[in-house]
């Protein structure tokens, strides 16, 4: 561990401190076998402007992506430093709505999704504003509300969490939606469904409601986050639940996660009116997927 990245450490459990008011708790013990380290490695205070910060996603430079829940704005983050790299405008005039995830497809495509279903995919040009944008209505908004998006690039499709369900036919399931980027459909057959129970009773929560989602690109499991309950699970495509924690109080209000450009965890934390958003990263162990 750097000198530098001890510091980081250091300083986050300090603020754990002051705004509990007592011995910050890092993750409980892990229920199954974990991909990444129960200690975080370091925690950053993100810049001011990014409190309302919502998703993540990694670049192909190896720099985050997150972006604002209320209007059309993405922010770059070096994962090194913990520093806002560039902001980037998007759309003209710029959009706004309640946006819940963020996906990159390749080198230059952002996809943005609000709670409500409607995707917004846009091309990237470095950091210069976005203008042009093209939006798609997925057909969800009366299934669930949405929060959290992630790429599947061995499908070629996006993974869509729904934090809400309000289908009779999906009650008591932790929903994960595939949306074909050749058909611009949904796909039936990649859906992804856990049963909460599943979830919730091994780390006594009575729910589990996701707020970020991630395909880990090495072993492929999502790696989802619940801001609500706190809490964080792996699980594999087909459904079945590998490994579940519950969060510490180092985490305010999780709402995305993404895996680094060195296969780490990254969560990052909307300030959720207890000061600045944060950046929390855990590094890889190694297990066998």
């Amino acid at each position: 561990m750097s000198a530098k990245t001890k510091l980081a450490l250091t300083a986050a459990l300090g603020l754990a401190l002051s705004a509990c008011g007592g011995p910050a708790e890092h993750f409980s013990a892990p229920v199954g076998e974990t991909m990444f380290a129960t200690e975080p490695d370091a925690q950053w205070r993100l810049p001011r402007g990014l409190e309302e910060v919502s998703g993540l996603a990694l670049m192909p430079d190896g720099a985050l992506i997150s972006h604002d829940d209320e209007r059309g704005e993405l922010h770059l983050i070096d994962v090194e430093a913990g520093r806002r790299i560039a902001r980037i405008g998007v759309g003209e005039p710029p959009l706004t709505g309640d946006f819940e995830g963020v996906a990159i497809v390749g080198e230059e495509t952002v996809y943005l999704i609000t709670s409500s279903g409607v995707l917004v995919r846009a091309h990237l040009s470095g950091t210069a504003p976005v203008r042009a944008v093209t939006t798609y209505d997925t057909g969800l908004s009366e299934r669930c509300e949405i929060e959290g998006l992630a790429y599947d690039q061995a499908r070629n499709s996006l993974i869509i969490a729904c934090k809400t369900v309000f289908d009779d036919s999906l009650e008591d399931l932790a929903v994960f939606f595939a949306w074909s980027l050749e058909d611009e459909a949904l796909i039936d057959a990649d859906m992804v469904t856990v049963s909460l129970s599943e979830i919730a009773e091994p780390l006594g929560l009575v729910s589990f409601s996701p707020s970020g989602v991630e395909i880990d690109p090495v072993s492929g499991r999502l790696l989802v986050v619940a801001a609500r309950e706190n809490a964080f699970a792996e699980l594999s495509r087909e459904g079945e639940v590998i490994s579940l924690r519950r969060l510490s109080r180092l985490h305010v209000q999780a709402e995305g996660v993404s895996a680094t450009a060195e296969g780490d965890l990254a969560i990052v934390d909307e300030a959720g009116g207890r000061g600045d958003a944060r950046l929390t990263i855990y590094r890889r162990r190694d297990v066998q997927h």
